[in-house]
């Protein structure tokens, strides 16, 4: 192992000791005793991989990594911790750490999970800050991201499940220029009890259990990005809190009668159509205006062919560098196959796919025979979906999104030659792109 520079972020002084003796033959070792003196430390001097507890007192190793990740997003996290079967060790993963270790851990067990991180650390960001493609939708995107990051508009990021809504958001983060952290909450993950507490934080003794205070994911953002993924699946009864949120940057968290300003920027995403969802009542109209300032569209990968080989070569580099692999080589005839695929769960279906194929290849080649038997299966005509076949079948919705980016992609950008291509009049192109979120909404007059 080169020599690497370690943080150990740990409240017991017998794992500093251990960790020290373990790592220190092959890296300069800094150990604090909790996250907050850990952030301080990040704040002094580089580190390569951060290695750091669950449950600490001062600030938890969730936070930490939240932090970390958003601020040093090159930087290798192991997380180590005595509840390995607990949800938030994969959180902990889903946040960017490497790989969590159980305690009590093996010293060999440590020492190549470090190694895991401080490889997957040298992986360059490809592409614009991690999108990558460079096809006519993806550019697009990309210069709408460009446009948009440098204003306070909320986002509402929109795609299907898999296309890579998160990577979006945080490119408009990076791009923004905003000093503070990029905070994630997904919203279909925290339970109606929880939710109001973790987003907003809550007062010592405000429930049972409640044994001290805690900031809240909406404060940790400040000055930064506060991400609403699936916000689609807010409960109910917190939208308002949202929509507070959003228009008076006002937090007052749970049994507290004060509230704090915060100043921070609110990017949320969905794969559901919100629009409908406001009209069957199963969302708050004046939320979902307030969140839909501005909309980017994902597109998924089938409608961006020739974005295919690039992002292959690129996520089976960073899976190789994740496993500690050499990436292999993809045969023509094994990127012939995955082009003929439909990838209805986008670039996560893709990454699945390639990780599952390089961990059981040999010899250094990927071939068709290594993708799985549902990957690229030969193609007939009726499985086109305009064709009314029985393959990977587009819904309604999705095929008449599609005709309407197609359409204003060939007007360029003008409704009203939209609407000529498509045959139908202005007034309904502009309720159905209202519909599918992609058009913003009508801006306010200025007094």
């Amino acid at each position: 192992m080169q020599t690497l520079r370690l943080l150990v972020a740990d409240d017991e002084p017998d794992i500093h000791a251990l960790i020290g003796r373990c790592l220190s033959p092959g890296a300069t070792v800094t150990t604090v005793g909790g996250g907050r003196p850990a952030l301080e430390a990040l704040e002094r001097e580089p580190f390569d991989v951060l290695v750091t507890d669950l449950r600490m007192p001062d600030l938890n190793g969730l936070d930490l990594i939240r932090s970390a990740r958003s601020r040093f997003p090159a930087m290798g996290i192991v997380l180590v911790t005595a509840y390995g079967g607990d949800p938030e060790s994969a959180e902990a993963l889903r946040l960017g750490a490497s790989q969590c270790l159980e305690k009590p851990f093996r010293v060999d067990a440590l020492l190549e999970a470090v190694r895991r991180a401080a490889a997957a650390r040298t992986e360059e960001p490809a592409g614009f800050h991690g999108i990558v493609g460079s096809g006519p939708a993806m550019v697009e995107l990309q210069r709408r991201i460009r446009r948009v990051a440098g204003t306070g508009a909320s986002v509402l990021v929109a795609g299907e499940t898999g296309t890579g809504k998160e990577l979006v958001a945080r490119a408009l983060h990076l791009e923004s220029g905003r000093p503070g952290n990029f905070v994630p909450v997904v919203c279909s993950a925290l339970p109606a009890e929880v939710f109001e507490s973790e987003v907003f934080g809550h007062v010592r003794g405000a429930y049972s259990g409640a044994v001290g205070p805690r900031a809240g994911l909406a404060r940790h953002a400040a000055g930064g990005t506060l991400f609403l993924d699936e916000v689609g699946e807010t409960p109910p009864a917190l939208q308002v809190k949202l929509l507070r949120l959003l228009q008076e940057r006002e937090v007052r968290p749970v049994g507290s009668d004060l509230t704090e300003s915060v100043d921070l920027r609110v990017v949320a995403a969905t794969n559901r159509d919100l629009g409908r969802a406001v009209a069957e009542g199963g969302f708050r109209e004046d939320l979902y205006y307030r969140l839909r300032a501005v909309t980017l569209v994902v597109p998924p990968l089938r409608e961006r062919p020739e974005d295919l080989r690039p992002l292959a070569a690129h996520l089976l580099g960073r899976l190789a560098a994740r496993h500690g692999l050499p990436a292999p080589h993809l045969a023509e005839e094994a990127l012939r196959r995955l082009e003929a695929h439909r990838w209805p769960g986008n670039v996560r279906e893709l990454d699945h796919v390639l990780e599952e194929a390089l961990l059981f290849s040999e010899g250094g080649t990927l071939r068709p025979e290594d993708l799985g038997a549902l990957v690229g299966a030969a193609a007939s005509p009726g499985d086109d979906p305009e064709a009314g076949g029985g393959g990977d079948l587009i819904p309604l919705e999705a095929m008449e999104a599609r005709l309407l980016r197609s359409a204003l992609q060939e007007a360029g950008g003008s409704r009203t030659r939209a609407a000529a291509i498509l045959g139908v009049d202005r007034k309904t192109v502009l309720r159905k792109l209202r519909r599918h979120g992609l058009a913003p909404a009508t801006p306010r007059p200025t007094a």
